[in-house]
C-alpha cells in the first residue's frame, strides 16, 4: 500500500514524491507484463492520475476513513445542537 511504502522509505504520505510515483508506475508495468490487473488505494482527488498510470482497480474508501468521517460528522452536529440548547460543550 502506498502509505506503508511511503513510511518505509522515510517519506510518509508524500504521495506526489517522484520515488513513490515511480514505484506505482513499476507496479502497473509489472502487473500488466504478467497479465494481471493493477490495483491500488487512492482517493477522489488522485483517481484520474491513477487511471492514467494504468491502474484498473482503485479502492477509494476504507473502513477507517468511513468510521472517522461518520463520527466526525455526528460530533460536529452534536456540538451544534448542544450549543443551540445552551449546553456547555467545553472549549470552543
Amino acid at each position: 500500500r502506498p502509505a506503508d511504502y511511503s513510511q518505509g522509505i522515510g517519506k510518509p504520505f508524500q504521495f506526489q514524491d517522484p520515488e513513490i510515483h515511480e514505484a506505482r508506475r513499476r507496479i502497473v508495468e509489472t502487473a500488466h507484463k504478467y497479465g494481471k490487473f493493477a490495483g491500488t488505494v487512492g482517493g477522489i482527488n488522485d483517481f484520474a492520475s491513477l487511471v492514467d498510470l494504468g491502474y484498473q482497480f482503485i479502492n477509494i474508501g476504507s473502513d477507517v476513513s468511513a468510521i472517522y468521517n461518520y463520527n466526525h460528522d455526528n460530533m460536529t452536529k452534536m456540538v451544534e445542537v448542544m450549543k443551540a440548547a445552551g449546553v456547555y460543550v467545553g472549549r470552543n
